[in-house]
């Protein structure tokens, strides 16, 4: 195997605390009607019976803002490679649809 001589990372992915503390582009808040669209979301997963977060399908595009979502899941794969999303409703919410709604961000906002 040959080994190449490493080459020194300048995206945004090479970032330093100063970096992260000087630009919070990387933390996200859900407003009310993000909120509104995840429970419009979770109510039709619960209408179909949906499989849960092992089956290979979609949620409905509603889940997270369809145009959102993508703004976010550029901002995951080209940006930091991290972020924070503020405001998500998981209070006084049984556990079965917290783990939907997080699976349906995360396949809206990184599909594999």
């Amino acid at each position: 195997m040959t080994m190449t001589e490493p080459v020194p990372v300048r995206d945004r992915s090479a970032w330093t605390a100063a970096d992260v503390e000087a630009d919070r582009s990387w933390c996200f808040e859900l407003d009310d009607a993000g909120r509104a669209e995840l429970e419009a979301a979770l109510a039709s997963v619960r209408a179909r019976a949906w499989p849960g977060p092992g089956h290979r399908g979609r949620l409905p595009a509603a889940v997270a803002g369809r145009h959102r979502g993508r703004h976010r899941g550029r901002a995951l794969r080209d940006g930091r490679g991290f972020a924070v999303l503020r405001g998500f409703p998981v209070r006084d919410r049984p556990l079965a649809d917290v783990e939907l709604l997080y699976w349906g961000c995360a396949a809206t906002w990184a599909p594999a």
